[in-house]
């Protein structure tokens, strides 16, 4: 495992699996990463899953990014960075009455506190 916060502690994509007779094999390039003995019927999908892992961590820690960035911007101007139509003529107060950022603040965090609950089990830093 990497101590680099910007180096992946796990092999970097892409991932391939090679379709063997009793096991499907998931490498990258020439190296190994795992392999899914064919039991069942869920076990082509199980090591597509696991092929994918990489570009799928990498698209929930930008998630997280766009949450972070989300919460941001609602707490900055909470008035403002609302997705609501305003009219011209609508004062604060009565934005505020039909715009709860409140709201959505708590919305965009709960997304962002699940999906970093996620990457850390990805990373092995949380039990399974």
């Amino acid at each position: 495992m990497s101590d680099d916060k910007t180096t992946p502690a796990h092999t970097p994509a892409p991932w391939y699996i090679e379709d063997e007779q009793s096991r499907y094999i998931i490498r990258h390039d020439v190296m190994y990463v795992a392999e899914v003995v064919k039991e069942s019927k869920e076990d082509k999908a199980n090591a597509t899953l696991i092929a994918s892992a990489p570009e799928l961590l990498a698209l929930a820690v930008g998630f997280s990014s766009a949450c972070q960035e989300r919460i941001d911007i609602l707490n900055e101007d909470e008035i403002y960075a609302c997705e609501c139509w305003r009219d011209d003529d609508e004062d604060e107060v009565t934005h505020k009455k039909h715009c709860d950022t409140g709201d959505q603040i708590a919305h965009w965090k709960a997304y962002k506190e699940e999906i970093d609950s996620a990457i850390s089990k990805a990373k092995g830093n949380s039990p399974s």
